[in-house]
């Protein structure tokens, strides 16, 4: 096998690639919006179906699990209390406008059944299904993910503000969420960074007006997280103390206690990234003009994409590189003498250097042709 040639292939394709990425820049491509996502708090939602038939009656099913959807056509389920498949008709435009809150955790309502206690669940995607009446042949469908809403939280200390061993550590919390007591209710845990140690938790509610707090004791020097919880469940231990599990995980603060002066870093929004990875289905991953991958994030802009591109693609011959050098290196060692054993690892050795090295030039060459010559067009 020729791995000169090899290694020159490989830097070929990588010029044609980049060619490629360049005269794709010319064109877009502009997909219609088929999801969207929104706040908790968003008390109701517009949703449009357009390009219909005029003046047609057709069925909006309410539920977000299409199985349901298409086992009622005549006979139709109820669902609390009302009817899963909506009798809608088109206008003179071709359009279908409907207002819709929260109705649970999988399903919505008309606009004229909603009422206050109504409202979206956060980590939860609601689906609304068009029909033409009477079939289960679907028409459109509008989908939106319905993200968390993130509290207002502080961490502070005792009277010196210093977060020394000798502060307690208080967490005061406002900000309501749609509903009653029981979806205000949360869980905050203060503990270790790392390894076993100091850990507590204390549940509270946030009231409809103010805030609430709770302290934590004073604690050795160290690392702490602290994270606010979605309170799931309470019990009791013994008399008044209460214990509570944890469930989606707000924010997430690191608290460095120090006897000459800690501090409280910035919290983290969703450290666990579930509204993040929640995608919807048929959601396009690439948000902010970077896509989430399984090689790290990949830029969607040309310069971007071309400059990491090329960091892969070096990464990737290296290795390549890597495992030729080992692999001529032991047919070196193990030739015993063997005339032509001895050739064949020498000239593999050699063939990976040689093309590691043409591959390292060539990527200076379209460096330097991006930043240089294509630079000003497009942004490198």
């Amino acid at each position: 096998m020729n791995f000169k040639k090899l290694f020159v292939g490989l830097a070929v394709l990588a010029t044609s690639l980049v060619a490629q990425v360049n005269s794709a820049h010319a064109q877009e491509i502009i997909f219609p919006p088929t999801f969207t996502e929104l706040n908790e708090t968003v008390p109701f939602v517009d949703i449009v179906f357009s390009g219909l038939q005029p003046n047609k009656d057709y069925d909006l099913c309410v539920l977000s699990d299409p199985h349901h959807c298409e086992s009622i056509t005549h006979n139709r389920i109820i669902v609390n209390d009302a009817w899963a498949r909506k009798d809608v008709r088109s206008d003179a435009e071709n359009k279908i406008s409907v207002r819709v809150c929260g109705d649970g955790q999988d399903a919505v309502k008309i606009n004229q059944d909603c009422g206050p206690d109504d409202y979206f669940h956060g980590g939860h995607t609601y689906r609304i299904r068009l029909y033409p009446e009477g079939s289960n042949s679907e028409v459109q469908t509008a989908a939106f993910k319905v993200k968390h809403e993130y509290l207002s939280i502080n961490v502070t200390v005792t009277s010196s503000g210093t977060f020394t061993p000798s502060d307690q550590t208080f967490v005061d919390a406002s900000g309501r969420r749609p509903g009653p007591d029981d979806r205000n209710n949360y869980q905050a845990v203060m503990k270790t960074q790392t390894g076993g140690g100091f850990k507590q938790e204390r549940c509270f509610t946030i009231p409809e007006t103010g805030s609430t707090r709770v302290s934590f004791p004073p604690v050795e020097a160290g690392t702490y997280v602290i994270d606010i919880n979605e309170k799931v469940d309470e019990h009791s231990i013994s008399g008044d103390t209460r214990e509570c599990s944890g469930g989606f995980t707000y924010k997430r603060f690191v608290v460095k206690i120090d006897p000459a002066g800690g501090q409280v870093l910035p919290p983290t929004n969703d450290p666990n990234k579930e509204d993040a990875s929640n995608l919807i289905s048929g959601q396009n991953p690439c948000q902010n003009n970077v896509c989430d991958t399984a090689v790290g994030d990949i830029p969607t802009d040309p310069a971007g994409f071309i400059k990491r591109f090329l960091t892969i693609s070096l990464g990737v011959a290296g290795g390549i590189a890597l495992i030729l050098m080992s692999i001529g290196a032991i047919r070196v060692i193990t030739s015993s003498g063997d005339q032509q054993k001895l050739t064949a690892g020498k000239d593999m050795f050699v063939a990976a250097i040689a093309g590691l090295i043409f591959l390292i030039l060539s990527v200076l060459i379209l460096r330097f042709i991006g930043s240089s010559i294509l630079g000003p067009t497009l942004g490198f």
